[in-house]
């Protein structure tokens, strides 16, 4: 197993209590995934895992079946699991459909805002805009993802809610690759797409939205083709 690989696997959080052990581990392992602290094409060692989380194996392989079902995973023949690689096509896709998502989302938040949405809104820019002042794209990354969640719960509809929500996963595990690129312009992006929800402006806020995701996509288009 390499150091990165390894380093990964020593960044996983501990296993909480509320949820059922099956939950937890599924839980972590994915965030991990999504995250790229497990990153794209590495081997999952389920022992090491296993002693990481404080679990026994049957779990681990278990969870690991589970991801693999939802396509977190793949398992090779005599080789064992490893996370998934990333897919150019996918996530060129992905974005692609986040353009026109995002777009009616953010359109509809800022017909329907309330002021508890745009409080928590702000709270999340003023958040992502200190993240990226310090440097921090990890953490900048789980915001980024709360950010865009809010704007889906200020539209106020519950079909494209989880519809960004369906794709709010995979949205991160690309994003991942790109957030060290992107994070002080996505900070600031953010900015301008919440004085647009908040100026009830929906137009300017689905043109922002679209803008923000396709400045992602492009980068992303740079980043598959070295």
């Amino acid at each position: 197993m390499s150091g990165a690989q390894a380093e990964g696997i020593d960044r996983l959080p501990t296993l909480g209590h509320p949820l059922s052990l099956a939950e937890n581990l599924h839980r972590v392992l994915e965030e991990a995934i999504v995250n790229g602290d497990l990153a794209p094409g590495s081997k999952l060692n389920v022992d090491r895992l296993a002693r990481q989380l404080g679990v026994s194996i049957i779990p681990v392989r278990e969870t690991l079946r589970a991801l693999e079902a939802q396509g977190w995973v793949r398992f090779r023949p005599r080789y064992g699991a490893y996370v998934r690689e990333y897919s150019r096509v996918e996530a060129l896709d992905v974005h692609e459909a986040r353009q026109v998502l995002e777009a009616e989302v953010a359109s509809l938040a800022a017909k329907h805002r309330t002021a508890e949405s745009l409080s928590e809104l702000l709270v999340l820019v003023e958040k992502g805009e200190s993240a990226a002042r310090r440097g921090e794209p990890e953490e900048f990354l789980r915001i980024n993802g709360d950010f865009h969640g809010a704007v889906a719960s200020a539209a106020q509809n519950s079909v494209l809610a989880e519809l960004s929500d369906h794709l709010a996963l995979r949205v991160r595990f690309y994003f991942a690759s790109a957030v060290s690129y992107r994070v002080t312009e996505s900070a600031a992006e953010h900015r301008l797409i919440y004085e647009a929800i908040e100026g009830g402006d929906r137009r300017r806020a689905a043109q922002l939205a679209r803008k923000h995701v396709a400045a992602t996509r492009a980068k992303l288009v740079t980043i598959f083709s070295e």
